[in-house]
């Protein structure tokens, strides 16, 4: 053993054949480090475990939203069976479409040269004078109002005028009520109160109504105001009182009325327009205005009636024409 100067041992005398031992610092850090290398170890599984756990949990709500995916789609298939869809549809179509029975039995009635005219189509008709006239119209005029309104065509029905039918659920009416038809002692105007009353008591309470009468003004009858008017008993009734109360004077300008019936909330299914006279308008100008506001595939038919001789056939006809609507000349009295 090795001795420093004063006899005590040596550091070197501590250490044997085999190597120096470490100093204490050193095998403290060495001990830490294998602690952390364990503990990276181990979190580094809890995370593996953790993901395969998570893996498993997506695989299984997979699974369950692709069974619910085909039990939906099963239960979706099963209703477009053809035969519900065959009961569906006819029972629709038997809704839709109510039977309706049209009479065989009317009488055949007799035509003469009081309708006949410089144009449109001979109407039914018998004897010398308006007084007749209604009476050949069958229903149009002081006939039965079942003959003037009926179930069937485009908008749920049908009615006359002056013998010219047209169909829908809403018609307005553009009646001329100038000085001409206080001629012949007012028969011309007292016919069409008649056809009037006569139509618009025979439409069904679902239908409605618009009547506007023209000279050098514009007067609303029906109700007084722009808008459409139901066919109740109760309205039908005020509109008889209103038409009663029509007089006939001035000149001959529809085309302030024209343009109203094209102002209506909802438009027509049809429009008659009924005239005396030449129009004191241009008929340039009207033509205008109907090419304006009544264009394209809704289209209103406007059937024009010519009321005696001295009607402008010529603009009538391609009024009615333009429009998809029909012409017919009614002879006056002489």
């Amino acid at each position: 053993m090795m001795t420093g100067a004063n006899g005590t041992p040596s550091h070197a005398a501590s250490v044997s054949n085999g190597a120096a031992e470490p100093p204490r610092h050193t095998r403290h850090g060495q001990r830490w480090h294998q602690r952390t290398q364990w503990a990276c170890i181990g979190a580094s599984l809890v995370i593996h475990v953790l993901l395969f756990l998570t893996s498993l949990a997506n695989v299984a709500v997979a699974r369950v939203g692709a069974e619910r995916g085909r039990e939906a789609a099963d239960f979706e298939l099963a209703v477009t069976d053809d035969a519900p869809l065959t009961i569906i549809d006819e029972a629709a179509l038997e809704t839709a479409s109510p039977s309706v029975t049209t009479p065989t039995d009317l009488p055949d009635l007799p035509t003469s040269g009081i309708m006949e005219g410089a144009g449109g189509f001979d109407a039914p008709g018998e004897g010398e004078g308006l007084g007749e006239i209604a009476e050949g119209l069958g229903g149009a005029g002081g006939g039965d109002i079942g003959d003037a309104a009926g179930l069937g065509g485009g908008g749920g029905g049908s009615t006359k005028f002056f013998g010219v039918e047209a169909r829908g659920s809403r018609f307005a009416y553009v009646v001329d009520v100038s000085g001409s038809m206080n001629f012949e002692g007012g028969r011309k105007l007292a016919e069409l109160k008649k056809q009037l009353t006569a139509t618009i008591s025979g439409m069904l309470e679902h239908m409605s109504f618009f009547v506007v009468a023209f000279n050098q003004d514009s007067h609303v009858v029906s109700g007084g105001k722009l808008a459409w008017v139901k066919a109740t008993p109760d309205q039908k009734q005020l509109l008889q009182e209103k038409v009663d109360m029509l007089k006939a004077d001035g000149g001959t300008q529809p085309l302030r009325s024209l343009e109203q019936v094209f102002r209506l909330s909802a438009r027509p299914d049809a429009v008659y327009l009924m005239t005396d006279g030449a129009f004191d308008d241009p008929p340039a100008d009207v033509f205008a205005m109907l090419n304006r506001v009544n264009k394209g595939a809704r289209r209103v038919p406007i059937h024009c009636i010519g009321f005696g001789d001295a009607v402008d056939e010529e603009v009538l006809r391609k009024i009615a024409t333009d429009s998809g609507g029909t012409y017919r000349h009614v002879k006056g009295p002489r």
